[in-house]
């Protein structure tokens, strides 16, 4: 295993952290931009030798930005299925990004909060990830690197359509801006179908815990900026950080009328996950993570008196296969990894009994 990603799995994620903006309704932004390379066939198309010179290019470009030298880059043959399922986990790159071979990968500039994909879906994706409701501060980062990287690289664009991307729906200002939000007041009372209809109306898409073609596992949705043609980026970020401080409103009220008026929907949700949790002594990973958001509901509705949510949030990143294989510095079985996390889950929770309202 890596050295780095190995590190990584022992230290809190950038997307799951519990002081920051809007949090728990929040639990991270990020900003993408799609870039690719003038007079460059884009990877899909491109040929080992095309994608092993944008490697090459970036690399030499990234060294002479302010930030490049300390960047640490890792191409994808040297990192094992452990190591992509690591930083997959910690959404620092794609899943897709895991399926690809040589001239692809990832440099991370300081700490995981900075990155960029190579050879993706596009040449470089570039990428700020951080917790809470901070899409401005995001796209500050990613504007900069941006710059620094223009100026070192010749991107392809077109001065009618804008930036040049693989996929037609990126053209323009090849951004895509999203945020994470966990809505577990607004689905249990019915209220969150109606925002998803309302999405593409707004122009916005809604995915799931890991991105596109995922599940909304433990109610946590992404919402993202639909296209990226004929809209400034500050015009996007405005729509979409206006619609998000309406969810974090509609879904902290569900929240209080939850507790108030159906305390046995709420109590039965969290109590059924807590036992499970408690009593398993075998857990797959999904369960694991619908059932340890139902407890994170519990806590910040005050049902456990000595239950913080460092302890859930750490068992949601730990429990992951990734996470839960570096652990134990071996490759795991399915039927073990599942033995491992529960009892890895009890041993968290054995302190910790629902003792509130």
């Amino acid at each position: 295993m890596n050295r780095l990603t190995q590190q990584l799995a022992t230290t809190p994620a950038a997307w799951l952290q519990r002081d920051a903006p809007a949090a728990p309704v929040v639990l991270s932004s990020r900003i993408r931009l799609a870039r690719n390379l003038a007079g460059m066939p884009f990877p899909n198309r491109a040929t080992l030798r095309q994608r092993a010179d944008v490697w090459s290019r970036t690399a030499a470009a990234l060294n002479r930005t302010p930030d490049g030298p300390g960047a640490t880059l890792l191409e994808l043959p040297d990192l094992t299925a452990g190591d992509r399922q690591i930083l997959a986990e910690r959404h620092v790159i794609s899943r897709d990004l895991t399926q690809n071979g040589r001239g692809s990968g990832l440099a991370l500039i300081g700490s995981e909060r900075l990155s960029l994909m190579i050879n993706e879906e596009d040449h470089l994706r570039l990428q700020s990830l951080a917790p809470g409701l901070t899409l401005w501060e995001r796209w500050q980062d990613i504007d900069r690197l941006d710059n620094r990287l223009g100026e070192a690289l010749d991107f392809a664009f077109d001065p009618r359509l804008g930036f040049l991307t693989a996929c037609p729906t990126n053209v323009g200002t090849g951004m895509r801006a999203s945020v994470m939000l966990w809505l577990p007041g607004l689905a249990l009372t019915d209220g969150l179908k109606p925002v998803l209809r309302a999405m593409s109306v707004m122009n916005l898409t809604v995915r799931g815990l890991f991105g596109e073609g995922t599940e909304a596992l433990g109610f946590v949705l992404q919402f993202s900026n639909q296209s990226t043609l004929g809209e400034s980026e500050s015009q996007i970020l405005q729509r979409l950080e206006r619609v998000v401080r309406q969810l974090v409103w509609s879904e902290e009220n569900a929240r209080l009328r939850l507790a108030s008026h159906s305390p046995a929907r709420l109590l039965d949700l969290v109590g059924r996950a807590y036992g499970t949790l408690f009593y398993a002594h075998e857990l797959a990973a999904e369960e694991a993570l619908n059932c340890l958001f139902a407890v994170r509901l519990g806590v910040v509705t005050d049902l456990f008196s000595n239950l913080d949510l460092a302890t859930v949030d750490e068992l949601i990143l730990r429990t992951q296969p990734g996470h839960l294989q570096a652990e134990h510095g071996q490759t795991l079985t399915e039927k073990r990894a599942g033995r491992l996390r529960a009892d890895r889950v009890r041993k968290a929770l054995k302190d910790h009994r629902p003792g509130g309202r």
